[in-house]
């Protein structure tokens, strides 16, 4: 019996779908996650130590590394989800794995997207108490500011830049940066189904050949609609009082998250010896 066909859910089936998710890749995740806590803050302290002038706003200096860092971990992290699929003996323990789809997805999404955000800042909050600790240390005549609140990545890079600042004001701006880093690990999960291999250059790759190809388009049709056109879509996309940011990204989720419960449950994807 096939018991990815059960659509029934059960809790302890999940949580047992989680356990050995952990017991196979537990160690290496932890072991990620202690590098990063190193890698946070070896780079913020001292950066805030070499650059005395970042002590003046650490949220925006801080946040602005931590931005790029968190997306880069997330992804890649993303990217490493059904790690199963890669061989043929992986794939086939995961489709006979006594659990459904849907448990063998959430228990996924559970640990390789939920887990990867709560330990990112985790260590992103632990690194920032070590910058306050031992920058002054290294270098006594800085000030050092903080703690920095990294639950606020985008308002606080944009908060305290001169040139964002304006554009800014009483925009979605800041949501939809910060709804456009929570998307992108759905767009790794799915690729992590339909390419294990490699996953994360070939899903980054695609993105900037689809970003290429839109760039492309609009910029042909901008002799049709002209300059205002664009900053009329810009207003609307910017501007406080639009509805379309949160109708957009959870289409956006919707879509993504249908697509790898799709992709997950069709037999060729998980079975067929190309992706081996």
């Amino acid at each position: 019996m096939n018991h990815q066909d059960n659509t029934s859910f059960n809790a302890s089936r999940f949580m047992a779908v989680v356990k050995r998710e952990l017991a196979i890749n537990g160690r290496r995740l932890a072991l990620s996650a202690l590098a990063l806590f190193i890698g946070l803050a070896f780079f913020m302290t001292f950066g805030n130590a070499i650059d005395a002038q970042s002590s003046t706003h650490p949220e925006a200096v801080g946040s602005f590394f931590v931005l790029i860092v968190f997306s880069l971990v997330t992804t890649i992290v993303a990217a490493t989800a059904f790690g199963e699929l890669k061989s043929k003996q992986g794939r086939i323990s995961l489709l006979m794995l006594p659990a459904t789809g849907a448990e063998k997805i959430l228990a996924q999404v559970l640990i390789y997207y939920v887990g990867t955000i709560v330990v990112f800042f985790i260590c992103a909050q632990a690194a920032d108490l070590v910058r306050i600790v031992v920058t002054p240390w290294l270098n006594p005549d800085v000030f050092v500011q903080g703690p920095i609140n990294f639950l606020k990545i985008a308002p606080n890079i944009m908060e305290h830049d001169p040139g964002l600042s304006k554009v800014t004001t009483d925009s979605y701006l800041p949501v939809i940066t910060t709804l456009s880093l929570l998307a992108a690990p759905f767009g790794y999960m799915l690729g992590a189904i339909i390419a294990p291999r490699h996953t994360w250059i070939k899903v980054m790759v695609a993105s900037q050949i689809v970003s290429f190809v839109i760039s492309t388009i609009a910029l042909l049709l901008f002799p049709l609609f002209g300059t205002d056109f664009y900053e009329f879509i810009f207003r609307i996309i910017i501007n406080h009082t639009s509805p379309l940011i949160f109708i957009a990204f959870t289409l956006e989720y919707v879509i993504i998250i249908a697509l790898i419960f799709i992709m997950f449950r069709r037999k060729d994807v998980i079975s067929r010896t190309m992706l081996g």
